[in-house]
């Protein structure tokens, strides 16, 4: 998954979506005078705000909404509707299987739980399918002597269920998300399913004006 790896890398430098994985520097939480790297989940497709809808089972009125948006959302990239159908409940499996992994809000905010000290080394053998040094080399980082990993239990997730899914699969799934990245950027034809998603989640089925997205 060489190619998949250079395009997570690609991603994070074009602003798109963290795919799967996130790695890179910042402040030691344990040495504000340091700066250290560290390795955690990736987003998913709803903000970590909103990541909860995941947890619905099937039918409820959020996960419907969502489920609704991305059929939407596809169509109008041109995907026809039964494909949309089948790329939006792969996106809706791999996410909520992702969120899963994940260690909960108050868990995620303690340091004991949150912040994990180990090696690339010792982190490469929880996900042998993404070569970790190859995803440092292209994001110009070099490969540290240490790093902090934030989620302990969600690579050995992220590499089952690369094994379990088809390379189809994750391009679909992969493709899904670059559209709902760029979407704002493409034209106002993708603020319908939007609106939708806007009024299963939140109740306010309007958005901003253009204006004021513009400036966002």
């Amino acid at each position: 998954m060489l190619g998949l790896v250079r395009f997570m890398a690609q991603m994070l430098e074009d602003g798109g979506p963290t795919l799967f994985l996130t790695i890179g520097p910042d402040v030691d939480l344990a040495d504000n005078e340091v700066t250290v790297m560290y390795a955690g989940g990736g987003a998913l497709g709803l903000p970590d705000r909103m990541e909860d809808v995941f947890e619905e089972a099937d039918g409820g009125q959020r996960i419907a909404g969502y489920r609704t948006f991305l059929v939407e959302t596809l169509k109008v990239a041109g995907t026809a509707e039964g494909e949309a159908a089948r790329i939006a409940d792969i996106s809706i499996s791999i996410d909520r299987t992702l969120h899963a992994a994940k260690l909960p809000p108050v868990e995620a905010n303690d340091p004991s739980k949150a912040y994990n000290q180990t090696t690339l080394a010792a982190l490469q053998p929880q996900i042998p399918q993404l070569d970790l040094t190859l995803l440092l080399s292209s994001l110009n980082f070099p490969v540290p002597d240490r790093l902090i990993l934030t989620e302990p239990r969600y690579l050995p997730v992220l590499s089952d269920l690369l094994d379990k899914h088809s390379i189809q699969d994750i391009r679909d799934y992969v493709k899904l998300r670059v559209i709902l990245a760029f979407a704002p950027y493409l034209g106002t034809a993708f603020d319908e399913p939007l609106v939708g998603l806007n009024q299963a989640l939140l109740g306010v089925g309007v958005l901003p004006p253009m204006e004021e997205r513009a400036l966002e």
